[in-house]
């Protein structure tokens, strides 16, 4: 799995990210702590506390890691 860091500590950050990843198939998963959402759900990350650093999970052969990792760089931590 290849992981990022993430800062989404805003409802519009959250937006604007999941608009971003949602761009992209396969399983992506967001996970604080013990707790896991999809990705690509706003609720799901709206569920979480916005006020940690949140991992974006990828896995590791996914075929398009280069455009991914450049539309996501606003929201590395």
């Amino acid at each position: 799995m290849k992981t990022f860091k993430l800062s989404l500590n805003s409802i519009e950050k959250v937006s604007e990210f999941v608009k971003q990843i949602s761009k992209y198939d396969g399983s992506m998963d967001i996970a604080a702590g013990r707790y896991s959402v999809d990705a690509r759900s706003v609720m799901g990350i709206l569920s979480i506390d916005l006020n940690r650093i949140l991992e974006l999970r990828v896995p590791e052969d996914y075929y398009q890691m280069s455009a991914l990792t450049n539309d996501i760089q606003p929201f590395l931590a």
